[in-house]
Order: structure tokens, then sequence, then C-alpha cells
């Protein structure tokens, strides 16, 4: 991809995200990665998201054999949310709290997570794996490098690769039709898989709304 070769002295392997980072704001992403400008505070939708993520990685492991119970998955989520607004102040980098606060923000993960499970347990969904690594060369010496939030195994050959995202607000078709992380996340899959042709996208979108729910988005 152009983006990536163009940044020079940046190295051969770049995440998605800080690929994202670059497309939105070539500035902010220099400031931020380039020159390593240091983060005075951890905004705390970064540790909400992360602890969503952890939570939702400890239902999904166990989703083909003993399923964690609604409650297990709520403490998994507060168990992360607190560990990391301990790490973010043990590295003096304290959370940024907004208009937010602890209780409220547990409150709403555990509604978040109450929609994952109640709107997943039933489906026959068979795991195959969860944040599993990946590697792959765009172009020769150039690589991404980063993790899936799930796969499933869609049976008849076919595999389902889903990243899962929290949002207050709708993804619209705009993000849709120009994201470029389903291309590389179905490209990391059907290498891993050798599945060619075999593999889609869905983005799973838990909104952190009144009364959470979970869409799932296919993108084409």
């Amino acid at each position: 991809m152009t983006p990536i070769e163009i940044i020079p002295g940046e190295g051969t392997a770049m995440s998605p995200s800080r690929l994202t980072a670059y497309l939105g704001c070539p500035r902010k992403y220099r400031y931020r990665y380039r020159d390593k400008a240091p983060e005075e505070r951890t905004p705390i939708a970064l540790i909400f998201g992360s602890a969503v993520h952890e939570a939702a990685e400890s239902w999904f492991k166990q989703f083909n054999a003993v399923r964690m119970s609604l409650a297990e998955v709520q403490a998994e989520f507060c168990r992360a949310f607190r560990d990391l607004v301990g790490l973010a102040d043990d590295r003096d980098k304290p959370v940024d709290w907004g208009k937010d606060n602890a209780a409220d923000l547990e409150g709403m993960g555990g509604l978040m997570m109450e929609a994952l499970v109640t709107q997943t347990k039933d489906k026959p969904l068979k795991v195959l794996g969860t944040e599993t690594a990946f590697e792959i060369e765009l172009v020769k010496g150039n690589t991404v490098r980063g993790f899936i939030d799930l796969i499933l195994d869609a049976g008849d050959g076919r595999y389902i690769v889903v990243d899962l995202k929290t949002a207050a607000k709708p993804y619209g078709p705009e993000k849709l039709l120009h994201d470029h992380q389903p291309t590389i996340y179905i490209a990391a899959a059907e290498r891993m898989l050798n599945a060619q042709g075999k593999v889609s996208f869905e983005y799973w979108i838990l909104s952190k709304t009144k009364v959470p729910t979970l869409r799932v988005l296919p993108v084409h």
C-alpha cells in the first residue's frame, strides 16, 4: 500500500491502527509515532474499549466448551477495567475521565456484556481463534501486524473474520465502503487458513448506548 511506502525512516512493519492513523491525519501520525511525543494522560475511551475486548475474548475462548456465566463475563470486564486504570496511574499517565466516572462506566460495561452474551449464547458459532496474531506482507519488505478478534468456522470450508467494535454512534455506509481493515484481515486469514476466496468479514458493533445492542455488519 502506498501510505506505507511513503513514510521515510519508518521501518518495515505497521499495525492496522497505525495505518488508519496515517490515512486519517499524517501530521497527527508523525507527532504520535515518528516524533514519539509523550502522551500525558490516558483517554478513558481507550481503557473502556480494551476492557470490553478482554471480557469478550474470555467469553469466546470458552464458547465451544463450558461457557462462562453472564455474571462471570461482567466480573471479567470490571477486573480488566480496574486493572487498566491502575496501570495508567502506575505509568504516570493518569486517566482522562472527561465527563465520565468509574461507577457509570462499569455499569455501562456490564450492560454491554449482557447484550453480547444474550445475543450470541444461542447462536451455533464454532470459534476457531480469539485475538489471533498475524503478519502479512503487503508489498515486498513492508508488512502489517495485528490481531484478529475472532475467527469463526462457517462450515463447508468457509470462515468468518470478526472485528468487535464499541461505538456510541452507528457505523455509516461511508465507513464501511472505504475501510481498509477488512481487506487486510481477510488476506491475513486466507493465508493462515489456506482458504483463498473462502473468508468473509463482519464488524460486530457493540453499542455504547442506554440500551446496548450487538449489531452484525457484513462487509462485502
